[in-house]
């Protein structure tokens, strides 16, 4: 059996102190590199929203969706100097990566010219696939029907997750809450607190351990709201319902984002814990498998985001 050093070596996260004694002077480099990187982000986004001429009725989305890829490296700058930070900082960027995910729709759906828009393209005799790729394997979903309202609510409010509260004895009049951030937030709370009350753990993944559910629920409640933004930017590219090339790539590009921030996360929390990673000097499994999302995550959004930045020109 282990002692207890060797169990916290691997079960916990290094201090900024314990980080730099193990890593020396690459440590320093690895500062500078992701600073460099979120500095360069930042200034192509200030640019974008600054200095590029945008519609006032697309402003607003696409200052929120333009954003990603800044805060993405920045928020993975913060988790490389402060490792202990890095699951805090995972956790709330999913929660803006689901409010960039409403904008994008509200910013599509303003490029095609309206829901309507969508319905004019489509005949009896139009037929479209709900098993969007990556989501060929959802075996309730249909691959021949026909465009309708209904369906074309059930992709845009799988995004948004919303909750219709009617207000009074009107029945005709309600408000739309979005739920879907504020899913993300009450599971990452509820986790949060009971990680703090010693009643579970973020990195316990047996049954009996009340943080599964609640991060399959968090999990499901974004592959929900992924299924229906890919739907839409299926149709919208298949049918060519937008005309600016530009706007396809660029969706493909979040696309891509959206994909990695999940499955990737996804499959190093699975690695961290059956402990595939190996110790690292003064790192366990836990620490260097925080780096190595971290570090990817930010040379993925430096990537994609240079790519996203040059679109706009």
């Amino acid at each position: 059996m282990a002692d207890n050093s060797s169990y916290e070596l691997i079960n916990t996260l290094p201090s900024p102190e314990e980080f730099i004694s193990a890593l020396g002077n690459w440590a320093y480099v690895l500062y500078i590199c992701s600073g460099l990187i979120s500095l360069i982000l930042l200034a192509q986004y200030l640019v974008i929203v600054c200095k590029i001429s945008i519609p006032a009725e697309r402003y607003g989305p696409t200052v929120w969706v333009n954003s990603v890829y800044a805060i993405a490296a920045m928020m993975c700058t913060v988790a490389i100097v402060l490792p202990r930070a890095g699951p805090y900082i995972s956790s709330v960027f999913k929660i803006f990566i689901g409010i960039a995910m409403v904008k994008f729709v509200e910013l599509l759906l303003i490029s095609v010219g309206g829901e309507h828009r969508i319905l004019a393209n489509f005949n009896e005799l139009t037929y479209i696939n709900l098993k969007s790729p990556p989501f060929c394997f959802c075996i309730c979903c249909p691959t021949g029907v026909h465009m309708t309202q209904k369906k074309l609510s059930a992709m845009k409010y799988s995004v948004y997750q919303v909750i219709f509260f009617f207000i009074g004895k009107l029945k005709n009049t309600f408000t739309v809450v979005l739920q879907m951030p504020f899913v993300q937030f009450l599971c990452i709370f509820t986790v949060d607190l009971l990680g703090k009350a010693e009643y579970s753990s973020s990195d316990d993944f047996s049954l009996t351990d009340e943080n599964v559910y609640l991060q399959t629920g968090m999990t499901m409640s974004f592959f929900v709201a992924m299924w229906g933004l890919f739907q839409l930017m299926s149709i919208t590219m298949k049918f060519e319902l937008v005309g600016d090339c530009k706007f396809k790539f660029k969706a493909v590009l979040l696309k891509v984002l959206i994909v990695v921030i999940n499955v990737q996360g996804m499959v190093i929390d699975v690695l961290i814990y059956y402990e595939v990673f190996g110790c690292f000097r003064q790192l366990g499994p836990k620490a260097v498998g925080g780096m190595v999302r971290d570090v990817t995550l930010m040379i993925e959004a430096f990537f994609l985001g240079n790519l996203s930045f040059y679109l706009h020109f």
